[in-house]
């Protein structure tokens, strides 16, 4: 008996802080404010770094800031950004159609479609404008202490 009370006091001397750590709001929708944060990810098709800034402008609303360290897209030229408005469809996704440029002038139509996954953390689907198949990318929040 004493041995189980010594380890869920371990355990719960771990979990609980880290929780109170994590920090974050919990998945659901994303017009409660789930998004809104600094976001990192591995790209899956090229390995490359991916950094979301994502700021909740109104109630179903996202200015979204996406910086990736190689792009795909562009013949694998290094680093790439695209600014866009998103906003929140009726199952709690973040839909976002925006212009990627690359270094040399060619420009593509790229649909991001972003769920929540759990806390801090969501997956981001990346598409043609036609609803071709680019990468699904998982990213995770960056949280301060």
């Amino acid at each position: 008996m004493k041995i189980i009370v010594a380890f869920l006091i371990q355990v719960l001397a771990f979990v609980l802080p880290t929780a109170v750590w994590a920090g974050g709001k919990k998945g659901g929708t994303g017009a409660d404010g789930y998004f809104e944060g600094y976001w990192v990810g591995i790209d899956p098709t090229d390995g490359g770094d991916t950094r979301r800034s994502i700021v909740q402008t109104g109630p179903d609303t996202y200015d979204v800031v996406a910086r990736d360290s190689v792009l795909t897209l562009c013949g694998g030229q290094v680093a790439g950004f695209l600014t866009g408005v998103g906003t929140v469809d009726d199952e709690g996704k973040l839909r976002l159609q925006a212009p990627l440029t690359c270094p040399d002038g060619s420009e593509f139509q790229v649909v991001f479609i972003v769920t929540p996954f759990k806390r801090n953390l969501m997956v981001e689907r990346a598409e043609t404008v036609g609803g071709g198949f680019i990468y699904d990318a998982y990213f995770w929040r960056q949280v301060s202490s």
